[in-house]
């Protein structure tokens, strides 16, 4: 039975089911009531009445989060796109002006893309938008976009394609790998030659730990191989490592601005050829058309463009 059905519309205030829909997105009532800008009371009441309509617990605690039921799940699968079709149909008539908009724009992406494209971002975001917020949720793949978590998110920002039918994705950007050391003796060159490279001690960061990497693929499929003698799992700690050792790391172009600053830092194109790292947008299915989002988007394209427009060492 189609459970909107069973429900007496009539008397079903339409924002108790956009309260549900925040709470099973966020996990908490209070993080709900953030969302959508009621009180936790308010919230809460909105979930004791749906509760009493479908006689089901619905959300249940685990841990620091409220975990939907079954029942809850279905309810979800029918309410949400209806609910976010409301809103942005309310929104795209609405007029969106960034220099008085109050609004919370809520952004996903991973530790590599927060290093490239945040210090530009927020830096014209705060100069746009004044008045407005920005919230950035750690997504560390495409693995970890669910539809829940979609409906948090103005938008989500990888390097890995996400295969949603609930999402639009495009991809915007494409960095060629290079390599990265300080040079503690005479500069070899203006390129390094495999040979070198090769005999350099590396720093690889894989977030499972692992020992292999694109590169070592690429290498392997030559018959060659690179001396490994360290992983990390974040970007962050990189430029640190490298400032202190005689590391060599090899990463995409978009995180060389963050080893600009070490003292005798040298950056060469990969003796090798490996694919690229290539970014991708993603946002609601329909939702571009919503003014607020848009304008958001443009400030993304255009923090990724300053990025690779920088000059390479």
């Amino acid at each position: 039975m189609n459970l909107v059905h069973a429900m007496n519309l009539n008397n079903t205030d339409i924002n108790v089911l956009i309260a549900f829909v925040a709470i099973i997105e966020e996990g908490s009532v209070t993080g709900a009531a953030d969302r959508i800008g009621r009180t936790q009371s308010a919230v809460s009441h909105a979930l004791n009445r749906l509760r009493h309509m479908f006689d089901d617990p619905l959300l249940l605690r685990s841990g620091d989060r409220m975990e939907p039921t079954s029942k809850a799940s279905e309810l979800y699968n029918e309410f949400v796109e209806p609910i976010r079709q409301i809103d942005a149909t309310l929104n795209s008539a609405n007029s969106f002006d960034p220099q008085t908009t109050e609004r919370v724009f809520s952004l996903g992406m991973s530790d590599s893309v927060a290093m490239t494209v945040l210090p530009s971002l927020l830096s014209e975001f705060r100069t746009q938008a004044p008045h407005a917020k920005i919230r950035v949720k750690a997504v560390p793949s495409a693995r970890d976009v669910d539809v829940a978590s979609c409906g948090t998110l103005d938008a989500i920002i990888l390097s890995s394609r996400v295969n949603l039918k609930s999402m639009t994705t495009r991809k915007v950007a494409s960095f060629p790998f290079f390599c990265a050391y300080v040079q503690r003796q005479a500069s070899p060159g203006i390129e390094m030659n495999m040979a070198e490279y090769l005999a350099r001690p590396h720093l690889l960061i894989n977030a499972e730990g692992r020992m292999r990497g694109a590169v070592d693929k690429a290498l392997h499929e030559k018959g060659l191989k690179r001396n490994v003698v360290a992983t990390v799992p974040f970007y962050m700690v990189t430029p640190i490592l490298i400032a202190n050792s005689d590391l060599v790391v090899s990463l995409a172009a978009n995180m060389l601005p963050a080893f600009e600053k070490i003292e005798g830092v040298r950056a060469h194109r990969l003796p090798i050829d490996v694919s690229p790292v290539e970014f991708f947008v993603s946002f609601k299915l329909n939702s571009q058309s919503e003014r607020g989002l848009s304008w958001l988007l443009g400030m993304i394209d255009s923090a990724i463009a300053n990025v690779m427009q920088a000059p390479l060492n």
